[in-house]
């Protein structure tokens, strides 16, 4: 029987198809129906199995479960959100164009930063993050608020700050400082990363998107790429069929915004009451995209 048996080569596949834990089963749903062996391996991030994913899990599977955090819109979120069940949202911003299946808990609280609210969370269940989730926690609330000088900045912002350092031990306002000196020097950057590193997209109700993206720095210097940076702009608005693309070059030291746009600065210049010069609208005061930009350009288009 041994000289009749087949030898395990035969029935092996030496390259199976392979999926990680992150892609969505409707990208993968063909791929498994049409291979032979109908399956595909789950690995993990050493390319370890840890699970099978075959035909029979392509009938009625269970959507992937999420919470929003710090966004309410689709454009903003991750891939293949409309196919999740969305269980709670967590927020700080206006509400958004998501939507849900089902009613679901939503929180949108004019806080400074999200991080506030999820520290709350934190102190309301009884629970102290580590050492690590608490340093990301306060560096998030520091980055909104600009070290708790932003309009949007509040009581509870500060009080969940001092919170912080109490369990860290450590001053917020010389952490806050060390950030910013780290990131705002901006000048060996590509122009195309600086417009986009921090971008949100916002539709309107005509169903156009614009795009706001914000980099805090210290002095005046990244304006002398302002050329560089329009264009990089344009090109991102034309690619991505934007009504408007906005850069906040935010100065964290003397507390403005230099406003550039690519779209209409005439527009957005005189929603500020202030002229435009080269697609440029100085704006002194402004900090927040969330509260002093994104409510004047939402409501003018």
């Amino acid at each position: 029987m041994i000289t009749l048996a087949a030898p395990c080569s035969a029935l092996m596949e030496s390259d199976p198809l392979t999926v990680t834990r992150e892609d969505l089963l409707g990208d993968v749903s063909e791929q498994v129906k049409e291979i032979h062996y109908g399956a595909a391996v789950v690995v993990d991030s050493a390319r370890l199995p840890v699970a099978l994913v075959t035909r029979s899990d392509l009938v009625g599977p269970a959507p992937r479960r999420v919470i929003l955090v710090d966004h309410a819109e689709q454009a903003q979120s991750v891939a293949g959100v409309e196919q999740a069940e969305i269980m709670e949202i967590l927020d700080h911003h206006h509400i958004g164009s998501i939507e849900t299946r089902v009613p679901v808990t939503a929180t949108f609280d004019p806080v400074g930063s999200t991080a506030t609210l999820v520290v709350e969370r934190f102190r309301q269940n009884g629970m102290e993050p580590s050492h690590a989730t608490a340093m990301l926690l306060l560096g998030a609330v520091l980055s909104d608020t600009v070290i708790l000088n932003s309009p949007t900045t509040t009581d509870r912002d500060h009080s969940v700050t001092q919170y912080m350092e109490r369990v860290l031990a450590l001053d917020a306002s010389e952490l806050g400082r060390e950030m910013f000196e780290a990131t705002a020097d901006v000048s060996e950057v590509p122009a195309e990363e600086i417009v986009s590193r921090d971008a949100k997209e916002y539709q309107l109700l005509s169903g156009q998107t614009i795009c706001i993206a914000q980099v805090e720095v210290v002095g005046k210097g990244l304006l002398d790429r302002r050329l560089e940076l329009l264009e990089a702009m344009r090109r991102e608005r034309e690619r991505r069929h934007l009504h408007l693309y906005a850069l906040m070059i935010t100065d964290v030291m003397s507390k403005g915004t230099d406003l550039l746009v690519a779209g209409d600065v005439g527009a957005v210049a005189r929603t500020f009451g202030v002229a435009a010069e080269d697609s440029t609208i100085e704006l002194p005061g402004v900090m927040s995209r969330k509260k002093q930009v994104a409510p004047r350009l939402l409501g003018m288009l």
